[in-house]
């Protein structure tokens, strides 16, 4: 059975891991983006037409969890990881 004191470190290293995780999303989508522009006068068949319906939506769900979700998540962490630390070191 985990510590609270346990718990307290792995919420701090998986806050750190999703922000470092969510960096690199974001590096990996404006790098895609841009290879993905650098094709728009070279590509323009009917599998081009296929592979932008299946491209849109990953660019708008990899972009949710960038803009929202992770930040969403990012917060919720810090109120659990004050909470523990109040509770452990009585300080917030």
């Amino acid at each position: 059975m985990t510590s609270l004191d346990d718990t307290h470190e792995r919420l701090l290293v998986f806050r750190r891991d999703l922000a470092e995780f969510t960096e690199q999303i974001a590096g990996s989508l404006a790098a895609l983006r841009d290879h993905h522009a650098a094709l728009d006068d070279l590509w323009r068949d009917s599998f081009r037409a296929r592979y932008d319906d299946i491209w849109e939506p990953l660019v708008t769900d990899v972009s949710a969890f960038r803009d929202h979700e992770s930040p969403d998540y990012d917060r919720f962490l810090e109120a659990k990881i004050r909470s523990l630390d109040e509770y452990l070191h009585g300080r917030g």
